[in-house]
């Protein structure tokens, strides 16, 4: 310490001022015959001579060096004790101390910001650290944008941050400890447990939790368009009525059920059709014969078609020869 030299250099001044003075005053003032050697007599007559004066200095700034050094022994450090075996441990620049003087056993595990291939040099907060698998040093932060660097610990394990695994210095490099167990989305990542409870839950939901419409899948309702003429017998007859209804509704081409807006009917010749086509949600299509015809009955039906028959049978020589007067009496007496 520069003050205590400081105070050495004094003292030994002092020593070499005084010795002058009481020199002088033994060569040229010693005449008094009641001096004395004793300096602890307490006779006022007495006096102590120089060379006792000079002794009592010497022994007193003697003891007080002695006593000074046994005050920096208990009281202060030696700068050559510091850092060494068997010496003390320093503080840095920021009152602590540093990685290298503590043992694994008490700071074991030290977290890294990253592990990368060139030191960062800017953004950084004083004590963060970095591992360089190019340089294989570990970079501390001592300001926003410089650092130090020291070498890896063998009894640390080091943790990055980015990805929270952890890492050990084999004396040579930096090795992996078991990958654990690290999140992401990745194939060799675990899913987050939140977000799979999430979908879990999905699951269950009915109904159309995402209120999905035709109209968001691309194509669908096109190709529904071309089949706009399904009918529920083309369903598969496995399907209930209320299925079927359903399905139909999907697809919008009705369900069997509710009200016919528009119908129109045409007959053959000879039929009149008034009141088509319908509109509305109700009224009556009325069909009837043109003049000169009219719907026979049954019975009528059947005798026609044995005239009909006859009129075959002329034409075939195994056939007799029917009455027709008769026949033709009754077949046509309508």
């Amino acid at each position: 310490m520069a003050w205590i030299d400081d105070l050495y250099s004094r003292i030994a001044d002092f020593r070499q001022v005084v010795g002058v003075k009481l020199n002088f005053l033994y060569d040229t003032k010693e005449d008094k015959s009641n001096k004395k050697t004793n300096l602890l007599s307490a006779d006022p007559a007495h006096y102590p001579n120089v060379p006792a004066v000079r002794d009592g200095i010497n022994i007193a700034i003697i003891d007080a060096i002695n006593a000074l050094n046994i005050d920096l022994d208990t009281k202060f450090i030696k700068i050559s004790e510091k850092g060494i075996p068997n010496g003390v441990v320093p503080l840095n620049n920021q009152g602590l101390i540093d990685v290298q003087y503590i043992p694994g056993f008490i700071d074991d595990v030290v977290d890294l910001v990253d592990i990368l291939t060139t030191y960062p040099t800017s953004g950084m907060i004083v004590g963060q650290k970095w591992y360089n698998t190019a340089t294989k040093k570990i970079f501390t932060a001592t300001s926003a944008t410089t650092g130090t660097t020291s070498d890896p610990i063998s009894d640390v394990i080091y943790v990055n941050t980015q990805d929270n695994t952890t890492w050990r210095w084999t004396g040579t490099t930096m090795v992996q400890l078991n990958g654990g167990l690290v999140l992401g989305i990745t194939s060799t990542t675990a899913f987050r447990g939140d977000h799979g409870k999430i979908a879990y839950d999905h699951t269950f939901i009915v109904g159309n939790p995402h209120n999905t419409q035709m109209t968001d899948i691309p194509g669908l309702t096109a190709e529904f368009a071309l089949k706009a003429n399904i009918r529920l017998d083309n369903l598969p007859s496995n399907l209930s009525p209320a299925e079927q209804s359903s399905i139909r509704s999907k697809l919008n081409v009705g369900t069997g059920n509710g009200t016919i807006n528009t119908v129109g009917l045409a007959m053959p010749n000879f039929f009149n059709v008034s009141n088509s086509p319908l509109t509305g949600t109700g009224g009556t299509i009325t069909v009837t014969l043109a003049v000169g015809y009219v719907m026979p009955t049954a019975a009528i039906a059947a005798q026609w078609d044995l005239a009909y028959q006859h009129s075959v049978d002329m034409g075939d020589a195994t056939q007799p020869v029917p009455d027709w007067a008769a026949q033709l009496t009754a077949i046509l007496n309508f």
